[in-house]
């Protein structure tokens, strides 16, 4: 079994491109996102994402699970906006 730590596993480099389920080149944007969490509305700025020319966004799974813990975050400090790290 091989084992990470976790600051290992959160600290990524993600690539220019990224092939979408489309067929098309996908390129790395950084988007504002909000959503809800625990029924209070947040806003995480700068999420890495990738987007093609047909529109389709995608969020690496790192990075899903990165805005979940950014959401707690801001949750428990009260805030309505965090920066994406």
């Amino acid at each position: 079994m091989t084992v990470a730590r976790k600051s290992d596993i959160m600290t990524v480099e993600y690539p220019k491109t990224y092939e979408c389920d489309c067929g098309r080149l996908s390129e790395l944007t950084h988007k504002n996102v909000s959503t809800r969490y625990n029924g209070k509305e947040i806003l995480i700025k700068d999420v890495p994402s990738y987007e093609c020319a047909a529109q389709h966004v995608k969020f690496a799974r790192i990075t899903r699970v990165k805005m979940k813990a950014l959401l707690k975050e801001a949750y428990n400090l009260n805030t309505d906006e965090i920066k994406f790290k």
